[in-house]
């Protein structure tokens, strides 16, 4: 694979390895070389003979376009070598969740990026993935990018699983609350309820506080259930003293 095979990674790394020139061996100064390979987009304040600066948000940026190109490379090296594989599908889509979990979006979303045009995907595997890919763009602040597929989603024929998981999407607060309540715990169970980050947005409302202890979970229902043990208590001790 070549460098200009990573599509939208190739100006990210190119201005990377060019940088890394330049501080290796040439002490960090802008030269007319660099200017000329690198994206004016990425050299629009710089000028021969400036001294480049590099803080912890470059840095931070610049790991995340190298754990995301090579992630692809992996993948699409794996898929030239077998075109299909459940292996693969399942291994990437237990990385990809954790990284969600993370909140390392870019990464997540390159990998269920990937995962969504897998071949011989279940109907309902190839929506989950999608609604995750759009999940990880929506909170990588990219939502403008997919809201015209998210506003034009028609999920009344699946299960609700997806109606809910297309609510929160629309971040649509009483579609989600009534269909939640459907969809809990047959279809979404509680735990997912409470670790998907796709209802994150949601967990900040106060309907979410009650639906969580209508189910038991949650601060309310932790009252709920210390209150009922000191009823209890007080009930024994009345007993106990008569």
């Amino acid at each position: 694979m070549t460098l200009n095979e990573y599509g939208k990674f190739h100006d990210h790394l190119v201005e990377l390895f060019q940088r890394r020139h330049l501080v290796v061996h040439n002490g960090g100064i802008v030269n007319s070389l660099c200017l000329r390979k690198v994206h004016p987009r990425f050299t629009e304040e710089l000028a021969v003979g400036d001294r480049l600066q590099i803080d912890r948000d470059y840095i931070d940026r610049a790991i995340t376009v190298l754990e995301v190109a090579g992630a692809y490379f992996i993948l699409e090296m794996w898929k030239k070598a077998e075109k299909v594989s459940r292996e693969r599908i399942d291994v990437v889509q237990e990385e990809a969740y954790s990284q969600m979990l993370d909140e390392n979006w870019d990464l997540a979303e390159t990998l269920y990026g990937f995962l969504k045009d897998e071949k011989d995907l279940q109907a309902d595997e190839e929506l989950m993935f999608t609604v995750n890919h759009w999940q990880c763009m929506k909170w990588n602040n990219k939502y403008e990018d997919i809201s015209a597929e998210i506003e034009g989603a028609d999920f009344s024929a699946y299960c609700l699983r997806f109606q809910v998981a297309l609510a929160a999407l629309r971040s649509d607060k009483e579609s989600f609350f009534q269909l939640l309540d459907q969809a809990v715990p047959h279809e979404i169970p509680i735990d997912a309820a409470l670790e998907w980050p796709l209802f994150r947005e949601m967990r900040g409302f106060p309907e979410f506080d009650a639906f969580a202890a209508k189910h038991g979970i949650g601060p309310e229902a932790e009252e709920e259930e210390e209150e009922d043990h000191e009823s209890q208590e007080a009930q024994f001790d009345r007993v106990s003293l008569a």
